[in-house]
């Protein structure tokens, strides 16, 4: 069904976490009190942020036919054009949301990321680590969203920072993974230009340094020793454990799996977050 093609074309794992974030970043460590703003925050950037994975998805078609032949559009499911279209689409219902929201911090978050997941999609391959920075920062940034509208910024900031480094390790282990197709494309990423192992150093380092963050979480009584603990071990140093895993295990598929494993982890450490606030 060619439907099916345009809800795999905008990664409904990554809509439903953009969704999620904005809706964390409005009330984490605060009255959690349904209204209407923050659900139409949540949606105007996950239509955005969709946007910005069509547009990649149509720039990196040559590269994709190598490394995901069986997307949507290198299988030929969806034309060009058509995905085109959609993510014009997708930006301009999500950007009038915004306007509707008459709230300046959102419009400048929501242009500024429009730019720069349009700057991505069409040349990040060749921006080094600025690329891996720029996904990092738009889908961290939306925490900040949501804490913008429920002036909630100060709490969403400490969410921003740990999922800012997350987003970038996980960024760097995505590259390793399509090292094959972007090396056929005269990409530079990281990978392409340190090569495999010190990418992983440096994803490393990136993971000490998100453990830190976790450590300013709890001085700032964000949560509890226990807490943290728990944290520390099952999302903290499970990232480094399964860097170093990576280290040492060439094949392709560990690779695959650790970054599809990171998401997960990602959203059971908001998780844990939210359910004990």
């Amino acid at each position: 069904m060619q439907f099916v093609q345009y809800i795999k074309i905008i990664r409904p794992f990554n809509f439903l976490f953009v969704l999620l974030a904005v809706i964390f970043g409005a009330y984490y460590q605060t009255e959690f009190i349904i209204s209407l703003n923050p659900i139409l925050a949540a949606i105007s950037a996950s239509l955005i942020c969709s946007s910005g994975y069509v547009f990649n998805d149509i720039y990196d078609i040559e590269i994709d036919k190598i490394n995901k032949p069986k997307r949507p559009l290198p299988s030929g499911r969806i034309s060009i054009p058509s995905a085109r279209t959609f993510a014009i689409l997708l930006f301009t219902i999500g950007f009038l949301l915004v306007l509707y929201l008459q709230n300046l911090g959102m419009i400048i978050l929501a242009l500024f990321n429009s730019i720069i997941l349009w700057l991505y999609a069409k040349r990040g391959k060749q921006f080094f680590l600025v690329g891996n920075l720029m996904v990092a920062f738009a889908s961290a940034s939306t925490f900040v969203y949501g804490g913008m509208v429920n002036d909630n910024l100060n709490n969403s900031l400490f969410v921003f920072a740990a999922a800012l480094l997350y987003t970038l390790i996980r960024e760097l282990i995505k590259d390793i993974e399509d090292m094959k197709g972007d090396s056929k494309q005269t990409a530079k990423t990281f990978p392409i230009v340190y090569g495999r192992n010190k990418t992983l150093i440096l994803s490393i380092i990136f993971a000490i340094l998100f453990n830190a963050v976790l450590l300013i979480g709890l001085t700032s009584n964000f949560y509890n020793l226990v807490l943290f603990l728990i944290i520390l071990v099952f999302v903290g140093l499970f990232v480094i454990a399964d860097l170093v895993f990576l280290y040492f295990k060439k094949e392709k598929q560990f690779v695959y799996f650790s970054e599809k494993a990171m998401k997960i982890n990602m959203l059971i450490f908001l998780i844990v977050l939210w359910v004990v606030q």
